[in-house]
């Protein structure tokens, strides 16, 4: 029962990830939000979006609505946009969020040929692939519309970074494909712990290349200053 807790909330800590992320895509963030403020909104998000999924498990528009709304009250903390735009933009991201849960779900259905889902390794490995693609469109969007954070990185550069997220996504759709012959325990918890980790190496590693971005501009930013006053001399 705890592995299954754990297993949920870390799930449940992805999709908040890639909701705020999502939001930086094509919302302003606030000069005030330190990263302080926006690790301990990430963080009550997350328990908060935990919480509605267990209450209302078998009530999937209550869920939205419900879930709709904590976003807009957490993101307005670190977002300077309208209440309109920011529940518009809720509903954007759940409205995405559920088409990759039905585009997993087609996947294994039409691609992979399963017809037996009840296993619950097979279940939630499905669920780990809907977050992992869920992550790949958002950061591709990310890449397009927030372009204020990545005009930094050539071309060439994010096309190799985006085959890490695409050979992921191709070998959790393999351990899927596989999971329906797998009766050992220990066996499916390597086949989780594989695709767990996919997942988390991915979000992980954009974090960090984001990182790396900020460094580069504010040392760019540094040398551009000294040189400004290297000519006022």
């Amino acid at each position: 029962m705890m592995i299954y807790v754990i297993q949920s909330y870390i799930i449940v800590f992805i999709e908040t990830v890639c909701c705020f992320l999502f939001f930086s895509s094509f919302c302003q963030k606030r000069e005030a939000c330190k990263n302080s403020r926006k690790k301990l909104v990430l963080f009550l998000l997350s328990i908060l979006m935990c919480l509605v999924a267990m209450l209302f498990y078998q009530q999937f528009f209550m869920k939205e609505l419900v879930e709709i709304v904590i976003i807009s009250f957490c993101i307005k903390y670190c977002y300077e946009e309208t209440v309109k735009k920011i529940i518009l933009v809720s509903i954007m991201f759940q409205g995405l969020l559920t088409c990759m849960d039905y585009l997993a779900i087609i996947i294994d259905s039409s691609v992979l040929k399963q017809t037996e889902t009840s296993e619950p390794v097979t279940q939630m490995l499905l669920v780990i692939l809907s977050k992992m693609m869920l992550f790949t469109v958002v950061i591709m969007l990310n890449r397009i519309y927030g372009k204020q954070r990545t005009s930094t990185i050539k071309e060439s550069d994010w096309i190799k970074f985006s085959i890490f997220p695409l050979f992921s996504i191709c070998t959790i759709a393999c351990l899927i494909s596989s999971s329906e012959f797998i009766r050992q325990v220990n066996q499916q918890n390597l086949y989780l712990v594989i695709a767990f980790g996919l997942l988390g190496t991915n979000v992980a590693l954009f974090f960090f290349l984001m990182d790396i971005i900020r460094r580069e501009e504010k040392i760019r930013e540094n040398y551009l200053f000294a040189m400004d006053a290297r000519n006022i001399e």
